[in-house]
């Protein structure tokens, strides 16, 4: 059937438009061409009614699409920036742009007949320039600027070395380094960092106790890691001899009380005090470990 009713309204004022063949007037909206047959529930257009069968088949089990817009009030009417993952600064950036040159080439004239595409012209790199900026100022190099020959080659090449030497830097594990006005600010401190926003019922602090009875299950992957340095005597009997037999300092085994220098992110069955995590991760590590506020 053809026949569609379209009901309309205007303040207070309402009627139907007869629609005789909906086909035809999307149509004109589309251009001209080939004839096309249109979906009643998306309005999504068809050249061939094998084609159209085939969707509406499975797309009229869903019903007619439509917009529906968010209740004014209701807090779903607000956008709110919540991606707050890419307001982090990254460690390392490279700034880095290429100059060419436009070679004319020539072409012959190529057959009307058949569908072509002319190249015209040739980008040749002549130059580039970059530059590897740090938040640490101490690993921060001055521009590099290149001429020819082999620009593009010679770029990926040194992207490459800068690649390595910025994953040299980063296995490098360097000591947290907070003063006590620091830590004092950090256990006192009651907005997030990040976003700005009050700890409460999305964020906060947590002080988590893990029970005897539950560190079987969860020693292959414990949760809430955290940064501290390594002591003597988390170590086995057989690591601590590891350990000085394969870290020798000028002929004499390191004393165990000089083996640890710097921090490590760790997985541990330790009780935390002042954790902060989000109130997703309070829900799920409620399963198991207990929030002594609670």
């Amino acid at each position: 059937m053809h026949e569609i009713d379209l009901y309309t309204t205007n303040k207070n004022n309402s009627h139907y438009c007869y629609i005789n063949n909906i086909n035809r007037l999307l149509s004109r909206a589309t251009g001209k061409g080939r004839a096309r047959k249109f979906c009643r529930y998306c309005f999504r257009p068809f050249t061939t009614a094998n084609a159209i069968n085939k969707h509406v088949k499975y797309f009229s089990k869903h019903g007619a699409q439509h917009v529906e817009f968010p209740v004014g009030g209701s807090g779903e009417d607000l956008v709110e920036f919540d991606d707050f993952s890419k307001q982090m600064m990254v460690p390392f950036v490279v700034y880095c742009d290429m100059e060419a040159f436009s070679k004319k080439l020539d072409t012959v004239l190529p057959d009307p007949a058949i569908s072509y595409t002319c190249v015209m012209s040739k980008f040749e790199a002549c130059s580039y320039g970059y530059q590897v900026v740090c938040v640490d100022d101490r690993y921060t190099k001055p521009p590099v600027i290149y001429r020819v020959p082999d620009v593009a080659k010679h770029l990926i090449e040194k992207l490459l070395q800068e690649e390595l030497r910025i994953q040299k830097i980063l296995e490098r594990i360097e000591p947290m380094r907070m003063s006590s006005t620091d830590e004092l600010q950090f256990q006192n401190s009651t907005h997030c960092f990040i976003c700005g926003d009050q700890f409460s019922h999305r964020t906060g602090k947590c002080d988590l106790q893990f029970p005897r009875e539950i560190h079987d299950m969860m020693s292959d992957y414990p949760l809430a890691p955290e940064t501290k340095p390594v002591s003597d005597d988390m170590l086995s009997p057989f690591s601590q001899k590891l350990w000085t037999k394969l870290n020798p300092k000028n002929g004499v085994q390191l004393e165990a009380k000089s083996r640890f220098k710097t921090s490590k992110l760790l997985c541990t069955l330790e009780n935390k005090e002042h954790y902060v995590c989000h109130v997703k991760t309070c829900n799920y590590t409620s399963n198991w470990v207990r929030d002594s506020r609670n």
